[in-house]
């Protein structure tokens, strides 16, 4: 909220002052004023850009100072960029006047690049990083899926190998495993050293394969046990 200066003219520090230059201070008080709100807007703009790009919802007090800080990091930034390059390509270009402040200006510059880069390493708001982070938890969840897969496959499969050769013939998984009446008749037709087919005919009682997965477990590789 403005201030009346008429209610500041009695103050100390302004009391001895003439109406000329009581009018000045008041005239530089609020050109102040106005630069001051102008980048606070700037800075409120800079905060809905980052909104927009990054995920700010779960900030602490702390982070949303240094989030602030941030944002008047890459103002001045941007200030000193747009002076710099007005210097440079002004119409005296680079001279022995001007290179003294174009050198100060660069190595301000470099400073407030550092600032900015340990600002967002603190705040872990890095769009590289950001990726990364994504890429690593989809991948985590991808291999949790496949070995949640594994285990529920193997639990529900059962084996079923020729009794007279060990050829593995099927996997199978039924709805009702436990029920006795389930029976499943397999030939196994593997060629033999002789070229003469297995030829092997047998009924398996599913019911009495569900605790070891398998007719044969002590065939069963390691892996699916």
């Amino acid at each position: 909220m403005p201030v009346n200066p008429k209610s500041l003219r009695n103050l100390p520090q302004y009391r001895d002052l003439s109406d000329e230059e009581f009018s000045r201070v008041m005239d530089m008080r609020l050109t102040q004023s106005s630069h001051n709100q102008n980048f606070e807007t700037r800075i409120e703009a800079t905060l809905r850009s980052f909104s927009e790009d990054y995920d700010l919802d779960d900030l602490k007090v702390n982070d949303m100072m240094t989030l602030r800080a941030l944002a008047q990091a890459v103002i001045t930034l941007n200030d000193l960029e747009n002076t710099y390059y007005e210097l440079r390509t002004s119409e005296n270009g680079i001279t022995h006047e001007n290179l003294t402040v174009l050198r100060e200006l660069h190595r301000q510059m470099s400073d407030l690049r550092s600032d900015i880069s340990k600002l967002q390493d603190d705040l872990k708001i890095v769009r590289k990083s950001r990726k990364s982070d994504k890429a690593e938890s989809l991948i985590e969840a991808i291999e949790t899926l496949k070995e949640k897969a594994k285990e529920y496959y193997k639990q529900k499969m059962i084996y079923i190998f020729c009794p007279n050769c060990n050829l593995l013939l099927s996997t199978v998984w039924t709805m009702y495993a436990d029920e006795e009446k389930n029976e499943l008749t397999l030939r196994c037709n593997k060629k033999q050293a002789n070229d003469e087919p297995c030829e092997y005919t047998f009924t398996v009682q599913l019911s009495e394969l569900v605790k070891d997965g398998t007719n044969k477990p002590e065939i069963l590789p390691d892996t699916l046990k």
